[in-house]
C-alpha cells in the first residue's frame, strides 16, 4: 500500500508526464487513478474522461473510472463503467467480479448505509456520461458514443436530450424504427423539445410513414398555433405525400391565410395603383434562395 507521501510523489511525476504527452492515455489513466486514491475525485473524473475521449476503446481508463466512482459511493455509475469496461475487454476479471458484487448489493433486501461524501465527491455521473457521448459523437465515433448515452440513461432515464442523441445515431445508421422510438420517448418526456420533433418528422418521412409524419406536424401546430412557420413547413411537405390531394393542400393554404395573414390585412396600406387591365404588370419575387440555391437556376 502506497503511503500518502508516495502517492503525492507519484501524482507530481504523472502530472509532469501528462504535460509532456497530453494525449497519452496510459499517463492519463494512471494519473486519474492516483487522483482518485488521493480523494481528488473531480480531477480523477476529468482526466479519466479525457483519456476515454482520446481513445474510447481503452478499457483500463473506463475500469479506473469505475473504481473511482465505487470508492466514493457512486455505485450505480460504477456498475455502468464496469459493464462498459467488460464490453471493451471481456477478459477483465476484476471488473467482472466487482460488477457481480455491486449488482448483488443492489438487489439485496436491506440496502447498505450510504457512504459519507464530501463536496469533492459530489459528481453527476449521468451528466459526465452524456458529455462523453456527445464528445465521441461529434468526433464521429458513434458506436462508442451510443454506449455512453445508454449508460447515462440507466442513471437518468428521463433525459430528452440523450434519447434524441441516441435517435440521431440510430437514424444515421439507417435504424429508423429504433430512431423513431427514441424520438417519441424524448417527446413523451418533454413535448416542447423541438429538436426531437424535427428529427422525428424526418425519420418518419424517410421510413415512408407519411400519415404519421403529418400527425407530428399537426401536433407541433397545436403546440404553437400562432407560429406561421410550423404550418408553413406542413404546407411545404404536403406536396410530397401520396395520401394528400390538391384539394387538401388548398384547404390547408386557406387555413394558413385565415390564421396568419387575414388578421394583418387591416394594417396593410391601400392599393392606390392604376387598375387598368391593359397596362403592363411588374412582378417582384423576394427570396434568399435566389442568392445560392438550385431554385435560382430554374427561375432566373
Amino acid at each position: 500500500m502506497l503511503t500518502f507521501e508516495r502517492l503525492q510523489e507519484a501524482c507530481a511525476q504523472l502530472e509532469q508526464a501528462v504535460r509532456a504527452a497530453p494525449n497519452n492515455v496510459f499517463f492519463l489513466s494512471y494519473l486519474g487513478g492516483v487522483y482518485g486514491r488521493l480523494g481528488r475525485v473531480r480531477d480523477a473524473v476529468r482526466v479519466l474522461s479525457t483519456a476515454i475521449a482520446r481513445q474510447p476503446d481503452f478499457a483500463p481508463a473506463v475500469f479506473t473510472l469505475a473504481l473511482t466512482f465505487e470508492a466514493h459511493g457512486q455505485l450505480a455509475a460504477a456498475a455502468e463503467c464496469y459493464a462498459r469496461a467488460l464490453e471493451l475487454e471481456p477478459g477483465l476479471a476484476e471488473a467482472s467480479a466487482r460488477l457481480v458484487t455491486l449488482r448483488s448489493r443492489a438487489s439485496a433486501p436491506v440496502a447498505a448505509a450510504p457512504q459519507a461524501r464530501g463536496p469533492e465527491a459530489e459528481e453527476r455521473p449521468a451528466e459526465l456520461f452524456t458529455a462523453l457521448g456527445t464528445a465521441l459523437r461529434v468526433s464521429g465515433r458513434v458506436d462508442h458514443a451510443a454506449a455512453w448515452y445508454r449508460a447515462a440513461l440507466k442513471l437518468e432515464p428521463r433525459s430528452a436530450y440523450v434519447h434524441t442523441a441516441l435517435g440521431s445515431i440510430n437514424a444515421g445508421a439507417g435504424r429508423l424504427d429504433e430512431a423513431i422510438v427514441d424520438f417519441r420517448r424524448a417527446l413523451e418526456i418533454d413535448q416542447n423539445f423541438h429538436a426531437a420533433r424535427g428529427l422525428l418528422d424526418t425519420a418518419l418521412d424517410d421510413a415512408g410513414r407519411y400519415e404519421e409524419t403529418e400527425a407530428v406536424y399537426r401536433d407541433a401546430i397545436a403546440l404553437r398555433p400562432d407560429d406561421p412557420l410550423a404550418q408553413s413547413v406542413l404546407l411545404f411537405n404536403m406536396q410530397f405525400w401520396p395520401h394528400v390531394s390538391a384539394r387538401d393542400m388548398l384547404a390547408e393554404a386557406r387555413a394558413w391565410n385565415d390564421r396568419h395573414a387575414r388578421p394583418l390585412t387591416a394594417q396593410a396600406p391601400p392599393h392606390d395603383n392604376e387598375r387598368s387591365p391593359a397596362r403592363r404588370l411588374r412582378i417582384g419575387y423576394v427570396s434568399p434562395d435566389f442568392r445560392d440555391h438550385a431554385l435560382s437556376r430554374f427561375t432566373i
